[in-house]
């Protein structure tokens, strides 16, 4: 004999959307939150990323380190990710009506910019994670030189391009797909090969690299509490700075990149080993999290709100962990005329505190 009780709700738990019908009311308000960190994420981090790129470029950073470049290259990719994710946020917003991606050649230019700037990024912080943990491990090696990691990027972002141009060699387009809202691949290979390359090769492996180097920065962090002479000190803490900096980068990467990593993974276990016993496995881990055997919602989550919130979160952890570039916003905000960029970079100049001199002359030496 049952327990339960019927509770009759004074409001209808069914609601209709313009183009798919009735939906529970869950779906509904899951789809309102999905549009909303959406949108947020680029009301934020837009603005943000544009400051950020005025200030490495215009506001007197020197640039002319590594660990600059790469923060600047980040900062670039960022600001490309949240451009690029303004139609899937209009999508969401209009009940996932397409849009922009109503033009195929459209969907097909964007797709191969999607899929290029969010691998670009988990490798630029693999890169940044790999250089600091080296600079760590050996502090008085010499610095790797900038053009050589740069032409590494550069090979590993034409690969990128060419994978994604694949359709067009066979003979196909991007087309839109309302539930992941998104652009897909109308012709692909099926071969496992090819997932095992464009997917567990650019989201997994990144973590063999950065996972390690988040435990040497946090014992690095660990053994950075000496007592040591002042000069010595202002130099050992501007070193902790900039790897705790760092380190909250790949932390932010780790958090935000998890939903997109169980769905890679589930989708590797599913269509591509097809083994039901792993995949059993898999599930009883991210079950309660993916809901089910159907895990769309998964992909929908990581591509409106993961990827462009992991962009903003870096964007805002950089703005407030970097002191010269909130002096230099200050110095803008304070100006009256087009003089602007050269006042807030005299403010950066002149009211930048030894500490923060001694976290540049580090930081040209982190990477």
């Amino acid at each position: 004999m049952s327990n339960s009780t019927e509770v009759t709700l004074p409001f209808s738990t069914e609601v209709t959307l313009p183009f798919t019908g009735p939906v529970p009311l869950s779906v509904y308000l899951g789809e309102t939150a999905l549009a909303s960190l959406s949108l947020l994420s680029v009301l934020i981090g837009l603005p943000l990323t544009a400051l950020q790129l005025g200030y490495l470029t215009l506001g007197g950073s020197r640039i002319n380190n590594l660990s600059t470049k790469l923060y600047l290259s980040i900062s670039v990719v960022d600001h490309l990710i949240l451009i690029c994710h303004i139609p899937t946020t209009l999508s969401y917003l209009g009940n996932r009506q397409p849009f922009l991606f109503s033009n195929n050649v459209f969907c097909s230019v964007w797709a191969v910019i999607w899929n290029t700037v969010i691998r670009v990024s988990i490798f630029l912080i693999a890169i940044l994670s790999v250089t600091r943990t080296v600079r760590l491990v050996r502090p008085f090696s010499t610095p790797p030189r900038a053009s050589r990691v740069f032409a590494l990027i550069f090979l590993y972002t034409v690969i990128i391009i060419a994978q994604s141009t694949v359709p067009f060699w066979m003979g196909g387009l991007y087309k839109y797909q309302s539930e992941g809202v998104t652009c897909y691949q109308t012709v692909t290979p099926t071969s496992n090969v090819y997932y095992l390359f464009v997917a567990v090769l650019e989201f997994i492996v990144p973590l063999l690299v950065v996972c390690p180097s988040c435990v040497v920065s946090l014992v690095s962090l660990r053994l950075n509490v000496c007592n040591v002479p002042s000069a010595q000190g202002i130099r050992k803490r501007a070193s902790g700075s900039a790897t705790k900096t760092i380190l909250l980068l790949t932390l932010i990467y780790l958090v935000c990149n998890t939903p997109l990593l169980m769905y890679t993974v589930l989708i590797l276990i599913d269509d591509h080993l097809q083994s039901p016993a792993l995949f059993k496995v898999a599930m009883v881990f991210m079950g309660p999290i993916v809901g089910g055997r159907y895990y769309m919602q998964l992909m929908n989550f990581s591509f409106a709100v993961s990827v462009p919130l992991n962009s903003t979160a870096n964007t805002i952890l950089w703005t407030y962990r970097s002191e010269p570039m909130r002096q230099w916003v200050r110095g803008l905000c304070c100006s009256q005329d087009t003089a602007g960029f050269t006042r807030g970079g005299a403010v950066f100049s002149a009211a930048s505190s030894l500490r923060n001199n001694a976290i540049i002359r580090v930081n040209e030496h982190a990477a």
